[in-house]
């Protein structure tokens, strides 16, 4: 398939247009007894790539990303390849080396859609960009589930429903401690205020997670517009940098960089005689969050309520406003266990939150309702229940039950 991106053609190759025997895989995993058949059973598995979890009844776990992972003789595949060389896939990462994990010692595996391996593994996978998500949730996950050696249902609805940024507890510190020792205008000391008794909870009615997302996506701007202004690179946001899932690499390397290398050349402007750190990048992005959020909500902090500035949205398949639901304020963000798709106005989310206690019940909650007609009051019922985090039980039997379908003409 040719595509043009930003008036630039190019070709792409796409992994879903080969054969994958998903329904085979899926026979299999359904009637696999041990972990060894499990894992037979995908390794015919070839798109979308996804991840598999496995349990059984000796207390036994595991993971496995099945899919098909091309090897590319490219040296950046990050990059938009030369179609006019020797750029080609030359095979695919064997399948006992692709991602996965057994009874780990940690007790548990997870996925958050993170990169799930670490950096001297010996094959490109890809990048928080083009394919994996910012590993922030998955962090708050790990914290959690290290915290303890037993978890319940309870736990695990508390963790499900979590909107604990793990990037604002890293980086909020950080941000208070380059205005030590500067006299700052009140609105910024009322700020700094706000942000040193946080709990990184990007809840509803929080300011400080205003003031925070605000802030991050002025830094971002601040650090790395000019650059992208210097070289011409086309901004698909629009005419500024923002935070959202585009840009997410630009996330991590600010991260880094405010931690690990606040003298940065990439802090100073191209073309600035002056020398800039990332301290004085920071003071003057939070000054000017201060002033876009009072221009927006007013002067008292009271009004910078994050429900007023974030909200969630289910549009409708059809696209018809008056069948789609909000928007509505909303807590959460893109780094949140209960996560958003990273825009103010967002789309996307846990659109199925199931908890199985095996032996005994399990919970769930589906945000909508169980109807396709939006005249039925089961359209949109069971939203109120996913916003404030609740679940719905449904039993699980000790032994398989069998079910007869029977269809009848109509008379």
């Amino acid at each position: 398939p040719i595509i043009s991106i930003h008036g630039v053609k190019v070709a792409v190759y796409w992994l879903g247009a080969q054969v994958s025997k998903d329904f085979a895989s899926l026979m299999g995993v359904l009637h696999a007894s041990n972990w060894t058949q499990f894992k037979a059973a995908l390794s015919s598995w070839r798109a979308p790539s996804q991840n598999f979890v496995f349990g059984d009844r000796h207390g036994n776990i595991g993971l496995i990303s099945a899919g098909y992972y091309p090897i590319l003789s490219a040296r950046d595949p990050w990059l938009v390849m030369n179609g006019n060389s020797g750029d080609r896939i030359v095979g695919s990462i064997p399948y006992r080396e692709i991602p996965q994990s057994y009874d780990p010692k940690s007790g548990f595996v997870f996925s958050a859609n993170q990169r799930p391996v670490a950096a001297n593994y010996p094959y490109y996978l890809g990048t928080s960009f083009n394919f994996f998500s910012n590993g922030y949730r998955a962090d708050e996950i790990h914290a959690v589930l290290s915290a303890t050696s037993k978890i319940t249902p309870a736990d695990v609805a508390h963790l499900q429903n979590s909107v604990t940024d793990y990037l604002a507890t890293q980086l909020v510190p950080w941000l208070v401690r380059q205005f030590n020792g500067v006299h700052e205008p009140p609105a910024v000391a009322a700020a700094l205020h706000t942000l040193s008794h946080w709990n990184a909870r990007m809840g509803a009615s929080s300011t400080a997670a205003s003031i925070w997302w605000t802030f991050l996506g002025d830094e971002i701007h601040d650090t790395f517009g000019p650059w992208f202004a210097r070289y011409r690179v086309p901004q698909p946001t629009g005419s500024s940098l923002v935070v959202n899932q585009l840009s997410a690499p630009l996330v991590e390397d600010l991260q880094y960089m405010d931690l690990s290398q606040p003298s940065s050349p990439f802090f100073t402007p191209p073309g600035d005689a002056h020398k800039v750190t990332a301290g004085t990048v920071a003071r003057e992005a939070l000054g000017q969050a201060i002033a876009t959020l009072t221009h927006k909500f007013g002067s008292s902090q009271q009004s910078w309520r994050w429900d007023r500035l974030h909200f969630r949205e289910f549009p409708s398949l059809s696209g018809a406003a008056g069948l789609s639901y909000g928007p509505r304020g909303s807590s959460g963000d893109a780094w949140t266990v209960d996560a958003a798709d990273g825009n103010l106005l967002s789309e996307a989310g846990p659109s199925w939150r199931m908890i199985v206690a095996f032996g005994d019940r399990g919970y769930a909650i589906y945000p909508g309702g169980q109807s396709e007609n939006p005249l039925s009051p089961w359209y949109q019922n069971q939203i109120p229940d996913w916003f404030s985090g609740r679940y719905l039980p449904f039993g699980l039997g000790a032994q398989p039950g069998i079910a007869t379908w029977t269809l009848e003409p109509r008379s």
